[in-house]
């Protein structure tokens, strides 16, 4: 949260600075920078000077009583922690075990984790698979294949799930929030429990201090031998997905989305007029802008994690994942332009194009509400939309990259 509340102090100051700078900033390659320059800033992390780089060759280890008196950051494949780190341990292999004492959080991107010592902060994981032996002094959120809370592990916050399957045999203090497809409990839990699954278990060691409320795709099973603050509430939710077109609920989010969006186009058009324009004209080349679409919409993220490994990279990966998730948003708003504009016909001034941009996001928000073929929809207009981006940056950038060759 706190992280959260300094990354949106930035940008508000940076959207100040540009709107104090308009006149200066009209060429899209120098608002462009100034942006770029912005989310280093924010990006990249004060302490990764500190932290130590490990490379396995290919496997890494630290050996039982040496101590890490700073963050590790470790890639290999395969990680075997049996000693200490007073930092935070963040890794990025196959497979991990930790045996030793992580005084700060663990942050781990692979195939398998496993923790056996104690962690004095937080269990971070994205993998597939994760077993949890030991003591986490604060929380875990963890969105993996399979996930198990071994009878002997303590968690003292709470832990947070998003999993194929989910087994809690353990101790947990702190509350337990599950997504997952199947979820067993057979420990302690100290206080609620909300569960999101197809299927629950409720075994006959479990003991629920709280209120366990669920929404699950068919009845729970709960022993007789369960210790509960309060019965089971549960429900059964269809898959069905024409379900929500009888909520109201969900036409109001439509609409709520649509103004968000329309929002988004607007601030886009009064910072970046030319740049908008341009991507806008873009779309018409169809072909080149799904191609570069696929292209970017898959090799960007890639080409981001694989530079996070390197602590000199971190700020730029970070930035370039912050920059491509913005493109995604954005390529409806490009697209609803251009839908617009071939609807109501091309049109100079900034009250005409808003009223054609309000026209073609309607008309694509509509289109992502049919079923089946909602989805496919707006995959096409994100690709689409992302390739004409591309284009318009590559047509803002060649003059100033040609006037820069002509000088050497």
């Amino acid at each position: 949260m706190r992280s959260l509340i300094e990354f949106l102090a930035m940008a508000t100051l940076g959207l100040v600075v540009m709107w104090l700078l308009r006149r200066r900033l009209r060429r899209t390659p120098a608002l462009a920078v100034v942006m770029g320059a912005l989310a280093l800033m924010v990006a990249l992390p004060p302490s990764a000077g500190a932290a130590e780089l490990r490379h396995g060759d290919p496997n890494y280890s630290l050996p039982a009583g040496e101590v890490i008196h700073t963050d590790l950051i470790v890639s290999a494949d395969s990680t075997r922690i049996d000693g200490d780190v007073e930092g935070d341990l963040i890794t990025f292999s196959r497979s991990v075990t930790v045996n030793g004492h992580i005084k700060g959080d663990i942050i781990a991107f692979s195939q398998e984790l496993r923790v056996n010592g104690p962690v004095d902060g937080n269990v971070r994981a994205m993998v597939q698979n994760l077993q949890l032996y030991g003591k986490v002094a604060r929380n875990v959120l963890v969105w993996a294949g399979d996930v198990n809370l071994d009878q002997d592990a303590i968690v003292n916050g709470t832990f947070t799930a998003g999993s194929g399957h989910l087994e809690v045999n353990g101790k947990l203090v702190g509350d337990l929030l599950a997504f997952s497809g199947d979820v067993d409990i057979n420990g302690q839990l100290g206080r609620n429990a909300r569960i999101r699954a197809g299927h629950l278990t409720i075994g006959s060691k479990a003991e629920i201090a709280g209120q366990t409320t669920a929404e699950l795709r068919q009845a729970p099973e709960v022993s007789p031998s369960a210790k509960m603050g309060t019965p089971l509430d549960w429900k059964i939710t269809r898959r069905d997905s024409e379900n929500r077109y009888s909520s109201a609920r969900y036409y109001v989010h439509q609409i709520l989305k649509w103004g968000a969006s329309f929002l988004f186009g607007l601030v886009l058009l009064f910072l970046m007029p030319g740049f908008f324009f341009d991507a806008v004209r873009a779309c018409n080349k169809t072909a080149p802008a799904i191609g570069f679409g696929v292209l970017f919409l898959f090799a960007i993220p890639i080409a981001a994690i694989i530079v996070c490994i390197t602590v000199v990279g971190l700020g730029v990966g970070i930035s370039a994942m912050l920059l491509w998730l913005i493109c995604i948003y954005a390529a409806q708003v490009l697209v609803g332009a251009w839908l617009g504009e071939k609807i109501l016909g091309a049109s100079a001034g900034v009250g005409a194009a808003l009223g054609r941009l309000a026209l073609g996001l309607a008309i694509l928000r509509v289109l992502g509400m049919l079923p089946y073929l909602g989805g496919w929809i707006s995959f096409v207009v994100v690709i689409w939309g992302i390739g004409a981006v591309a284009l318009a940056s590559y047509k803002n950038m060649r003059p100033q990259v040609a006037a820069a060759v002509a000088a050497v």
